[in-house]
């Protein structure tokens, strides 16, 4: 019977180192927490051109009377770029404007060529939801997209402009 508990005696050794193994490698197994979400930038128009991150290092937003205008410019070494987004609001301002209520569009480049192949050679649709409007501390919060089609599909000088994933957090208007 040396043997029996012999074996017993090893195989309770190895079920106890591999019990012990276990235990450490399930509790180093923690379920990764979610990092907290990055609380959005303030006073700046964010959003993605043709699938690229783009960000105004300036803005500047009007609303008279019921006409509301938001500019923003990015300006870099060797280009500056701008957005404008304009809408006709109702007197609730909260909501989501499209069609003749609302105009957006963005420019690659500074110069007065590239602002008139974007006036003139484009059609543009715009969406613009508020999502928070505080006339007391004349800020404004929303989302917009802009998608500008070519009018001539076979110019190589216009090509078509996607604007999504537009955001703005309590950008202060005049």
């Amino acid at each position: 019977m040396s043997g029996f508990n012999g074996n017993f005696a090893a195989m309770m050794k190895n079920f106890i180192l591999l019990l012990t193994l276990a235990t450490f490698v399930f509790a180093g197994c923690k379920k990764k927490e979610d990092p907290a979400p990055n609380p959005p930038k303030t006073g700046t128009l964010i959003c993605k051109v043709n699938g690229k991150t783009w960000e105004s290092s300036e803005v500047e937003a009007t609303l008279d009377a019921d006409t509301l205008v938001i500019a923003g410019t990015n300006e870099s070494s060797n280009d500056t770029t701008f957005m404008v987004i304009s809408a006709t609001l109702n007197p609730n301002r909260v909501g989501t404007y499209s069609g003749d209520a609302v105009d957006g569009l963005y420019v690659g480049g500074a110069s007065f060529f590239d602002f008139a192949i974007a006036i003139g050679g484009y059609t543009a649709s715009s969406t613009l939801e508020i999502t928070k409007f505080d006339p007391n501390a004349k800020k404004i919060s929303g989302k917009y997209s802009i998608t500008m089609t070519p009018k001539d599909a076979n110019d190589p000088d216009t090509p078509p402009v996607s604007v999504s994933e537009g955001s703005f957090t309590d950008i202060t208007f005049e």
